[in-house]
């Protein structure tokens, strides 16, 4: 049974001065939508001497969380109930570190991994007097990976471990929820002459043609729609023959149950089709496991939420025809430089070893 529909959603959101620039709203709002949560994110510009009016209109309201960047990261303190433990005792007892985000640029790398750059706020000095501690974050394992180089410095050390006894199972959902959005911000943000795409060794070598829009692009934004009383997730397979000016694709609908992946959650499809989106032509491909419901019924309700639906379906096909001539080319060129070594940095340009990233 449908949950019921509610119009009141989670505030949660930045208070900052200046606020337009900070685009973590649109990384928060995407983790939002694909985790499903009836949530917002919004940006707040706050001035200094109206920060405390802002924490009791959150509290008024019922949000449910906000973060402070520049310049209320200290001054915030005293309008907050409490600290965590690390910040009332231990070694680092009395100070404030501030936390930097971040993913590897590569919109199609599922290093799952987000990297906090920790800074403590020492007034007195400078930020070129200290170096940061980078802690990398591996969402899967959920544990920091790079604790074990850390034990050589004990500052680095320190921070890690007060880190690492902290960190929640909702600290590590937030983690999460930031790497998905981001990451499906490079990938609609991204050059495409400077993505590296990992197509299947058979489309390479020329014994394939077809391949799927998220096996491409993994993290891009997902199309879901309502048929009946239930929500399906639409996947999009494509022909990136070269010499090929079909303009079809293979439609796969998938009902979405809560865990499901953006292209299905590993279950078969409940019908597949082969749509041509430039007469609306439909053949189905595969018997329908429900009756109630045909090729039509389905495109028709694709519609109804993406209108342009067959102008999306061609703008991705050519995407990927594109992102596939440049695999070939560097695929040619690849051929004549040597493999990287276990140790080198990865070609990705995630920034990490080679064994760690992509040759992992």
């Amino acid at each position: 049974m449908p949950e019921p529909k509610t119009f009141l959603s989670l505030i949660t959101g930045s208070f900052a001065t200046p606020a337009a620039e900070n685009p973590t709203v649109a990384m928060i709002e995407a983790a939002y939508e694909h985790h499903h949560i009836n949530a917002r994110y919004l940006n707040c510009e706050v001035a200094p001497d109206a920060l405390g009016d802002a924490v009791r209109g959150a509290r008024a309201m019922g949000w449910v969380g906000f973060n402070c960047s520049i310049p209320h990261k200290v001054s915030v303190i005293k309008y907050l109930d409490g600290l965590g433990d690390s910040a009332a005792q231990g070694d680092l007892a009395g100070r404030r570190y501030r936390f930097e985000t971040s993913v590897c640029p590569s919109p199609v790398c599922q290093c799952e991994r987000v990297t906090l750059r920790c800074s403590p706020e020492l007034p007195e000095l400078s930020p070129q007097a200290y170096v940061p501690v980078c802690l990398e974050m591996d969402l899967e394992k959920r544990e920091i990976a790079n604790f074990g180089k850390l034990k050589s410095d004990p500052a680095s050390i320190t921070v890690a471990k007060a880190i690492a006894n902290e960190i929640s199972k909702a600290d590590w959902n937030r983690l999460w929820g930031f790497y998905l959005g981001a990451k499906r911000y490079l990938t609609e943000h991204a050059d495409p002459d400077q993505i590296d795409a990992h197509f299947p060794p058979d489309v390479l070598a020329g014994d394939g043609s077809m391949v799927g829009y998220y096996e491409i692009l993994p993290y891009a934004k997902p199309i879901e729609f309502t048929l009946g009383a239930q929500t399906w997730v639409l996947d999009d397979q494509h022909c990136v023959h070269a010499k090929c000016s079909c303009q079809e694709a293979v439609l796969s609908f998938f009902e979405l149950r809560p865990s499901a992946q953006p292209s299905g959650n590993g279950s078969e499809p409940t019908l597949c089709i082969r749509y041509a989106y430039d007469t609306g032509q439909i053949e189905a491909l595969s018997n329908v496991k429900d009756r109630r419901w045909s090729g039509k019924a389905f495109v028709d309700a694709l519609k109804k939420v993406l209108p342009d639906v067959d102008s999306v379906l061609a703008e991705r096909q050519a995407l990927l025809r594109r992102l596939y001539r440049r695999a070939l080319s560097l695929k040619t060129i690849r051929l004549q430089a040597p493999k990287p070594g276990r140790n080198d940095p990865c070609p990705c340009g995630s920034g990490k070893k080679y064994k760690k990233c992509c040759g992992a």
